[in-house]
């Protein structure tokens, strides 16, 4: 409701036509751009996000990793596609899903009862790290067309807390 009120105060001819945070979402990134919005939400969050004029999918997630999204590789080595899901059950429904089971992993899982971001329990599959947004450029065919980038981290917690007073 906050990033509602604050878009129509900023822009006058915004009509709404529903109430769901995706419209409030997609209209604050339309507006203020995806970085300068991801700055403004909080809360638990993962989602995908398509720019069809730039042909570029973002995959986002939130500041503490509350909510997970994975993404990878899938399929042979003539027909390799991108894939992401917010859960592995997902990820692995693809019908093009044929990635094995990554050893470092599944030995990380056995030591320390979890496997550690970014990695999954799959080859080829990773989770994005929290804060963190995947650009995959979807024109280009090389793994060079995927950046990610830190968007939150703790020196932005460390940040906020240099310039408050102590007390």
């Amino acid at each position: 409701e906050e990033l509602k009120y604050e878009l129509d105060n900023c822009n006058k001819s915004n009509k709404w036509r529903g109430h769901s945070d995706t419209e409030i979402l997609i209209e604050s990134i339309n507006y203020w751009g995806l970085t300068n919005t991801l700055k403004k939400i909080t809360g638990m969050f993962a989602f995908a996000l398509y720019d069809q004029k730039y042909q570029k999918l973002f995959l986002v997630r939130d500041r503490y990793g509350e909510k997970p999204i994975y993404w990878g590789f899938t399929g042979n080595h003539n027909k390799k596609v991108i894939i992401f899901g917010s859960d592995l059950k997902a990820v692995k429904a693809h019908p093009e899903f044929n990635n094995q089971i990554n050893r470092e992993s599944l030995t990380l899982f056995l030591d320390y009862g979890y496997v550690p971001d970014p990695l999954s329990i799959y080859e080829d599959i990773w989770k994005l790290n929290p804060g963190h947004f995947l650009e995959i450029n979807v024109l280009a065919e090389t793994n060079q067309s995927i950046t990610s980038t830190e968007w939150w981290g703790i020196k932005n917690i460390l940040d906020m807390n240099i310039h408050s007073p102590i007390e």
